[in-house]
């Protein structure tokens, strides 16, 4: 009785396994096809079949992005299944502590297996390569030219040729690409994040192409305070109010202040208003003695000398 119960909740697990894996081809599957030889066939025959190639290539790209990005409901409804098997031949049947023992274990490391292959990283490397692929594809694709004195097809064998040229570069670049960020270290971390910014910037290019209401605001230091140093202190405390968007992971150690002939820390960042995202207050010690200068116009250096604000016209800070 325990072992048709067992056999059971196994035929359920691996039809579930199937229904979430299964597909008319391996592409489905995310396995990458066999690149086929085109060296050896006419060039019209060859881009034909190397497209072909091309296009389940990119299929199965896309597959592996979504199985990178789904691993992790394959483990919880297989810790859901083994759940409740585990309850269901307590309570029906006697069974020893070893066999529901030896069922949680073996659940748990598959649930745990599928669970740590799901990547949403290696998902968004996957996407790209796929895009990159089916970029390849069109622009070797406006090569094509027919062969004079046709109206329709068959294709010149210049065109095919120079087709096949593009579109074998364009998929080795991004075969190769994907390689790198497919690594599981320095190099591939940075590639990934690389894929990341591209797709961020190509969102944000076609947001501000479509909406022409996009307004760029300047980043810079509008107000200085006070002017010129307290008489009493060996430091003056100077508060610089900027107009930049300092909110995203910009942290004390990436700020630094340009003051004459000296670099200078800075001691406080905060937001200048609730009502102004982009408005910002930065707090630093300015010198007793002038920094090489009388008159000091302060710049503020961002992530070690990237980026520079600098005064609006009039802002001085005069030592006497």
């Amino acid at each position: 009785m325990q072992i048709k119960r067992t056999g059971f909740a196994t035929a359920c697990s691996l039809l579930t396994l199937v229904m979430v894996l299964s597909g008319c081809s391996k592409e489905i599957y995310g396995i990458r096809p066999d690149e086929p030889d085109v060296t050896k066939q006419k060039p019209c025959v060859g881009y034909s079949d190397y497209s072909k190639y091309a296009q389940k290539l990119q299929e199965a790209y896309h597959s592996r992005a979504t199985q990178n990005r789904n691993w992790i409901y394959v483990a919880g409804i297989l810790g859901l299944g083994i759940s409740a098997v585990s309850g269901g031949l307590a309570v029906a049947t006697s069974v020893s502590a070893s066999t529901l023992g030896a069922l949680a274990i073996g659940g748990g490391f598959a649930g745990g297996t599928f669970a740590t292959i799901n990547n949403d990283a290696l998902a968004v490397s996957y996407t790209v390569a796929a895009n990159s692929v089916d970029e390849t594809l069109t622009n070797s694709r406006a090569m094509l030219m027919l062969t004079p004195g046709q109206q329709t097809p068959p294709y010149s064998d210049e065109s095919c040729n120079a087709a096949l040229r593009i579109l074998f570069n364009g998929v080795s670049n991004a075969r190769k690409h994907l390689e790198v960020a497919r690594t599981d270290n320095a190099a591939g971390a940075l590639a990934r994040a690389k894929d990341q910014l591209n797709l961020l910037n190509k969102q944000v290019t076609a947001l501000q192409e479509a909406d022409i209401t996009t307004i760029t605001t300047v980043a810079e230091i509008i107000d200085l305070q006070p002017h010129a140093p307290s008489a009493a202190a060996n430091a003056t405390s100077v508060t610089l109010t900027v107009r930049a968007n300092l909110e995203q992971g910009i942290s004390l150690d990436d700020i630094k202040v340009a003051f004459g002939n000296k670099i200078l820390n800075i001691d406080s960042i905060a937001k200048a208003s609730s009502n102004e995202p982009n408005k910002f207050m930065i707090t630093f010690s300015a010198p007793a003695q002038k920094p090489g200068v009388t008159e000091v116009i302060p710049e503020i250096i961002l992530l070690g000398g990237k980026f520079r604000l600098r005064c609006v016209d009039g802002l001085v800070f005069t030592y006497p």
